[in-house]
Formats: C-alpha cells, sequence, structure tokens
C-alpha cells in the first residue's frame, strides 16, 4: 500500500465491522492462502458471490491478478488510521 503505507507503519484495524458494509477504497486486512497476511484497497464488491476484488497502490504491489477474488470470510479487519 505504499506511497499511503509505509513499510513498519503501525495501522489501526477494525476487527468488529459488518463484511456487508465495505464499499470500495476500503483498506481491508485479509489472509490469502498464498501470500499470508496482506493489506490492500477494495476496487469492487461482488455480494453474490461474497468475495471482493483488491489493489495495491504501488506498481510493485502483487497484481490483482495473481491475487485473485477475497472471500469475505478471510478479511479479518479494515483499516480504520
Amino acid at each position: 500500500m505504499s506511497p499511503r503505507l509505509k513499510h513498519g507503519q503501525i495501522v489501526f484495524g477494525y476487527k468488529c465491522f459488518r463484511k456487508q458494509k465495505l464499499k470500495p477504497n476500503d483498506i481491508v486486512v485479509f489472509n490469502h492462502p498464498e501470500f499470508g497476511v496482506c493489506i490492500k484497497q477494495i476496487k469492487s464488491i461482488n455480494s453474490k458471490d461474497k468475495t471482493v476484488t483488491v489493489s495495491g497502490e504501488n506498481e510493485l504491489s502483487t497484481s490483482t491478478e495473481k491475487i485473485g477474488p477475497v472471500a469475505f470470510k478471510n478479511i479479518t479487519n479494515k483499516i480504520i488510521f
């Protein structure tokens, strides 16, 4: 999420949020089976499949295509600060 978030920077996340209330541009923390814990920005939401499409801000970030759709159940936090 560089340049918005810097390596080693502390962020605050909200764990008890309603996943149905997620919206594009929210920043979330999620568990990915291949890449582990990730912080990315939501680009789109598929309510039917209960997934989101995410991307990073840095051109060196893992691509949206490699990450694939992220299931609501894998989202652990919504970054609030």
